[in-house]
């Protein structure tokens, strides 16, 4: 089998690692290539892939945007695989599994079969999307530690506005979970999340997603948002409940209860519209299970086991069958709070 890798990041590179049955023929950039090979192979741009192939293996983190470029330039669907699905194929998640399993290793199989990466960002870009689609068109919008701006193709019909403090670039200090690209050129304000330069009351709606634990003082933030917040408006908000150590050094806490934005509603005059957990107790095992294989590899240079493996997989498939029967579990764990807000 003829392999195309779509990506030059630290995502490709731990597949080569992983181990991938057939030949890789050369890598795919969406972006003008600085250097003409990577790994010893060719990079081709998506208008110009100069080889024959049998399956493109998409190992980004960007795989909307990516999704695009193929319906763009009409590639084949049939012969794309994603690491990460775009919520677009969500409904095609068994089939993109049934491909992977043609070329990848098991170590491989591990990073892409799981809830973490397709259920949890899922349901959190479905809560969100559904959110501000159900904002008034015209209304104005900040988007309060936007990063890579993921939710501004959803804001087509608000007065779009970010705002970051700009300084994680995707690498960090190393430690921890990267995202490995992180693109903040575009960001409108960049300030300190607790300190956003604009009057009192400026903003109609305030999304805010996957933040506050990247923050040395979360009650601050809060009560900034709450200042910038019309009376009346909405704030969208979501937090892990609980997390591993990511975007180093700047993830100061593992998550947020739900009583904490009871707390604050409380004290900054706003009160709770609606909240509801993503996942629960069994979903969180599943998830750092199907993070074994990964942080196994990272910390000690070898693969796990096959027959270890295997029972890691029997067990996550018997934490889905009980997450599907224990959903009031959600209480004592979950992997994190969607929470809309209004300003009395």
């Amino acid at each position: 089998m003829k392999i195309l890798i779509w990506g030059t990041g630290n995502t490709a590179k731990a597949v080569l690692e992983n181990g991938i049955y057939g030949e890789i023929v050369g890598f795919i950039k969406s972006s003008p290539p600085t250097e003409a090979t990577f790994c010893g192979k060719p990079i081709f741009t998506p208008g110009h892939i100069g080889t024959e192939y049998d399956v493109i293996y998409v190992a980004s983190i960007y795989s909307a945007e990516i999704y695009e470029t193929i319906q763009a330039y009409h590639m084949p669907e049939d012969k794309i695989c994603f690491s990460r699905l775009p919520d677009a194929l969500a409904a095609k998640y068994k089939e993109n599994y049934q491909l992977a399993k043609r070329f990848l290793s098991e170590a491989n199989l591990c990073e892409i079969d799981d809830y973490t990466h397709f259920g949890k960002q899922l349901m959190r870009d479905l809560w969100v999307k559904k959110q501000l689609e159900q904002c008034e068109a015209g209304k104005s919008l900040l988007d309060a530690g936007a990063g890579d701006q993921r939710y501004k193709k959803y804001c087509s019909h608000l007065r779009y506005v970010s705002q970051d403090l700009c300084q994680y670039d995707g690498t960090g200090n190393g430690e921890g979970l990267q995202t490995e690209e992180w693109d903040v050129s575009q960001i409108n304000i960049i300030s300190d999340i607790i300190d956003i330069p604009v009057p009192d009351e400026s903003f109609d709606y305030i999304l805010c997603t996957e933040v506050f634990e990247h923050i040395p003082n979360p009650e601050l933030a809060m009560k900034e948002l709450s200042r910038i917040l019309k009376k009346g408006g909405r704030l969208i908000l979501s937090a892990p409940f609980t997390s591993v150590t990511h975007f180093a050094p700047y993830h100061y806490y593992p998550g947020i209860n739900k009583y904490w934005y009871e707390e604050m509603c409380l004290r900054y005059g706003m009160k709770i519209l609606e909240m509801c957990a993503n996942g629960n107790y069994f979903r969180h095992i599943q998830l750092e299970l199907e993070r074994a294989a990964y942080v196994y590899k990272r910390h000690t240079g070898d693969h796990i086991r096959e027959f270890d493996l295997l029972q890691i997989k029997e067990t996550n498939r018997i934490m889905d069958r009980l997450a599907e029967r224990a959903e009031s579990s959600s209480e004592l764990m979950n992997l994190g709070w969607f929470v809309l807000i209004e300003k009395c």
